[in-house]
């Protein structure tokens, strides 16, 4: 299961309301795939689609493509702080892939 930490539900908050989003969905999806695994992406999304599974986390309304529900078993999002600012950071503890393409 997808879990959130409290500092990244409060900047996710923070964000919305900024935004004037507060009703919007957190989506989450896939960015990309390479030799070192799949990688998330977050969005604010305004609408649930077909195919889709919703879930409350900490007060935010989370979606994802069905499909992806093997892979969020285990995701963590939180906050890190940078050189640039707060950025989320997804986190998985699944076995990375590797050894399938040229770049490993």
């Amino acid at each position: 299961m997808v879990s959130i930490s409290e500092e990244a539900i409060e900047e996710i908050k923070n964000v919305m309301e900024a935004e004037g989003l507060e009703n919007s969905y957190l989506r989450i999806y896939i960015s990309g795939v390479n030799c070192s695994g799949v990688q998330f992406g977050l969005a604010l999304d305004d609408e649930v689609r077909e195919g889709d599974v919703k879930t409350e986390i900490g007060g935010i309304n989370v979606v994802y493509e069905e499909i992806l529900e093997d892979y969020l078993k285990d995701i963590e999002i939180s906050v890190i702080d940078t050189e640039f600012g707060k950025r989320f950071l997804i986190k998985t503890s699944s076995p990375d892939f590797c050894g399938s393409c040229g770049g490993c």
